[in-house]
């Protein structure tokens, strides 16, 4: 089966006069969506809870290495996905069908319109014209990544409170207070009359020194219980699979080796090539400290107009492994031959 998603081979709505196309092999009616209209839409929306509720029945069977995450998974976690995705497929069908010369506002209309499969009701949205804005949902997407790193800055600055007085002061664990090294804080639903809450939500590749540092300061009071009164209470929630960590501009914002699980960092060693993951530095006993190609200016830019780069330190073990690593996996073979047609 040709799993290639784009707008010559997404089928369109069935029109009036058209028969509902019935699968070959199972001989239940096929799923369609309007994509004239957006994910608002109540036939569009029914198809995509089908599509989840697909995919938490069958999808770990159907795609093997998926299992673990949709194990994990919370249900606003796959709706945002299965959003993104037809947002994807909706701009895909658009563009092909556009060129076409196709009145793209042409979809269902009516009360009796049909809906994700034969004989269903929809409502018909009001058709969206050729200067359609960005997806709410993609807004929001885009609007959650911002309220989250607010989020893990306002914790990161409650731990820097706590870690007074203990173990954790020591300069070697500067790291362990970034926003980058933070729980993703998520709205959390709780009982109506309920206080607010978040659900921390730890990266699967964090390690366990970072872990224990967290556990032992959380468990501590706030020195400033004025702050303390404004922080929003948190919960553990799942782990969160299939992320990275994020990539850094500058060396000081960087996740270091011992803030990654060993495991996932052997499994893994572009990270320490790519920006996500820096050497430990002196501090930890390394020969010299991470740093950067070069001045940067006051736009985080490097001398080239572009983001910096961070140099890794040649002599570091963790590096060399990882560069013994690469090479093994490529024969000796030039990344750049490896990828050509």
């Amino acid at each position: 089966m040709d799993a290639k998603i784009d707008g010559k081979r997404l089928p369109g709505y069935p029109g009036p006069d058209e028969d509902w196309p019935i699968h070959t092999i199972t001989g239940e009616p096929c799923l369609r969506f309007d994509w004239t209209k957006t994910n608002k839409d109540k036939v569009n929306l029914e198809g995509i809870e089908k599509v989840m509720k697909w995919v938490l029945a069958s999808g770990a069977t159907e795609v093997k290495h998926a299992a673990t995450g949709l194990a994990h998974i919370l249900t606003g976690d796959l709706r945002k996905r299965c959003f993104i995705k037809f947002n994807y497929m909706r701009t895909q069908w658009r563009t092909f069908n556009k060129k076409k010369g196709k009145d793209l506002g042409a979809g269902r209309t009516g009360d009796g319109a049909q809906g994700a499969g034969p004989g269903g009701a929809g409502e018909g949205g009001a058709p969206n014209g050729d200067g359609e804005q960005m997806e709410e949902e993609e807004q929001d997407e885009g609007k959650s990544r911002g309220v989250l790193r607010v989020r893990a800055e306002k914790t990161a600055e409650q731990r820097k409170r706590k870690v007074a007085g203990t173990q954790w002061e020591d300069a070697k664990y500067a790291a362990a207070f970034l926003p980058n090294a933070m729980s993703d804080n998520e709205d959390n639903a709780v009982e109506p009359g309920q206080p607010k809450t978040y659900l921390a939500r730890a990266p699967w590749y964090r390690s366990k020194l970072q872990q224990d540092i967290f556990d032992t300061l959380d468990e501590r009071a706030d020195p400033n219980p004025d702050k303390a009164k404004a922080m929003v209470s948190r919960v553990r929630g799942p782990v969160k699979q299939d992320i990275e960590p994020p990539k850094a501009r500058r060396v000081d914002t960087a996740l270091r080796v011992w803030q990654v699980d060993e495991q996932a960092l052997s499994d893994n060693p572009h990270w320490l090539t790519s920006g996500r993951v820096v050497a430990n530095g002196r501090l930890w006993g390394d020969a010299e400290d991470p740093v950067h190609e070069g001045p940067a200016s006051r736009r985080g830019k490097g001398r080239g107009g572009g983001p910096p780069k961070i140099r890794r330190p040649e002599g570091t073990a963790d590096v060399s492994e990882a560069r013994a690593r690469f090479k093994a996996a490529t024969a000796g073979v030039d990344i750049d031959d490896l990828f050509a047609s």
